[in-house]
């Protein structure tokens, strides 16, 4: 763990060391294995059901998600207007689960990323999901 923004001040005879912003995990280094994904450190087991946990790290921003069990990975980033879909609500249509941007009411399936009007330029990024030992691995997509 890291600190963003630090820096000393002197206040009443005493050094006062001073940390601005968040602490975040560094994701630089983040474990690959032999078929090059990414070892996220979310656990499946707390990603709630119809929910979405984000990741950050070299492979950008990631939100994975879990919708009756199945874990789907899509680019946090709303391709419409870039709110952050991690906070969007999973509903089904015609069976298939999507997420639904929370600012402008855009729907993405989480199977492919594609829009559910069916608009190619609005296409969620995706990536591939795998578990081991409940910790939650990513990949791109090809």
């Amino acid at each position: 763990i890291q600190p963003r923004t630090l820096y000393q001040r002197r206040v009443r005879g005493c050094i006062v060391t001073i940390m601005l912003g968040f602490f975040s995990k560094k994701t630089d280094d983040a474990e690959k294995d032999e078929e090059g994904f990414v070892n996220t450190s979310l656990k499946a087991s707390e990603i709630e059901d119809k929910k979405g946990q984000k990741f950050k790290g070299k492979i950008g921003e990631v939100t994975v998600f879990k919708c009756n069990g199945q874990l789907f990975a899509l680019s946090s980033a709303c391709s419409h207007q870039g709110y952050d879909l991690t906070v969007g609500d999973i509903e089904d249509i015609d069976g298939k689960p999507c997420v639904v941007c929370p600012k402008h009411k855009m729907k993405f399936f989480l199977e492919s990323g594609a829009s559910v009007s069916g608009n190619k330029t609005y296409k969620q990024k995706c990536f591939l999901v795998k578990t081991k030992d409940d910790l939650v691995w990513i990949k791109k997509a090809d």
